[in-house]
C-alpha cells in the first residue's frame, strides 16, 4: 500500500478476503508518501501536524489490512527537516496518533530510507518502542553501512528487506531499483558476505524476517539462492 489515496480508494478485490487461508504470515508496508515522509517541515509545530496526519493516513490503510494479521506496519522514517527537531515531532505526533486510535507502536516497523538513517539515541515516545525494518538496498545505495551492524539498531531489527539496488541515475544520484539479488556488484556481495554477514548477523533477533523486496515471481526466484548464500544458509 505504497500510495495513501490509491489504498483508501482501493477495491476489495484487489485486497481479497481469501489471502487469509493462504500459508503465510504477512506485513503491512504503510503509505510512503504521508505528508513529510518527502518533503518534512523545517519547523517543529508544521512537522508536528504532517506527522499528525501521517498517523491517520497509516492508520486507514492498516485497518483495511487488519484481516490478515500482519505482523508489522513498515513506516518510511520521514526525510531530514531544516531544524533538528523535526523528525522528532513528527515521529512524537505519529505516534500520539497511533497510539491514542488505541494501536501499539509496537506493530510498526521503521525503515530506512534516503536522507533518513536510524537515528536512536533519544527517540520520541512511541518512536523508541517501535519495531526497526533494515532494507539492505537503502543501506548499500545510500551509505548506511555503519547503522546495519550498530548492536543497537540490530537488536531492534524484525524485518529485512532485500535487493539490490542498481547503478545510480543519469546524474550520478543513488537510488533503489528493487532488483534481484543477482545484480549486487562483486564489491557488494564480498561486503555482504564476508563482512555484514558475520558481524551483523550474530546480533539480529531470533525472529527476525528477511523478505526479498523485489516486484515480480522470477526476481524473487533468482534471489532465493543469492540470499541463502549471504545468510550461510545455501
Amino acid at each position: 500500500m505504497f500510495e495513501a489515496e490509491s489504498s483508501a480508494r482501493m477495491p476489495e478485490t484487489e485486497l481479497p478476503r481469501g489471502l487469509a487461508d493462504l500459508p503465510l504470515r504477512w506485513h503491512a508496508h504503510l503509505p510512503s508518501d504521508l505528508p513529510g515522509q518527502r518533503d518534512l517541515a523545517a519547523g517543529a509545530g508544521a512537522a508536528s501536524a504532517q506527522g499528525a496526519r501521517a498517523a491517520e493516513l497509516a492508520l486507514a490503510a492498516w485497518r483495511r489490512a487488519a484481516f490478515l494479521h500482519p505482523r508489522l506496519g513498515v513506516l518510511h522514517l520521514p526525510a531530514p527537516g531544516g531544524e533538528g527537531g523535526s523528525r522528532a515531532a513528527w515521529l512524537e505526533a505519529f505516534f500520539r496518533v497511533w497510539r491514542s486510535a488505541g494501536e501499539n507502536p509496537r506493530d510498526i516497523a521503521l525503515e530506512n530510507v534516503r536522507g533518513a538513517p536510524f537515528g536512536l539515541p533519544g527517540a520520541p515516545e512511541g518512536a523508541d518502542e517501535a519495531a526497526l525494518c533494515l532494507d539492505m538496498a537503502h543501506t548499500l545505495a545510500y551509505g548506511q553501512e555503519g547503522d546495519s551492524m550498530r548492536p543497537d539498531i540490530l537488536a531492534r531489527v524484525r524485518l529485512l528487506h532485500w535487493s539490490a539496488p542498481g547503478p545510480a541515475g543519469p546524474d550520478g544520484t543513488p537510488r533503489d531499483r528493487h532488483l534481484p539479488l543477482t545484480g549486487l556488484t562483486p564489491v557488494q556481495k564480498d561486503w555482504l558476505r564476508r563482512v555484514w554477514a558475520r558481524r551483523a548477523l550474530p546480533l539480529l533477533p531470533a525472529d527476525a524476517a528477511h523478505l526479498v523486496e523485489v516486484f515480480d515471481w522470477e526476481g524473487i526466484l533468482l534471489s532465493l539462492p543469492e540470499l541463502g548464500r549471504i545468510l550461510g544458509r545455501a
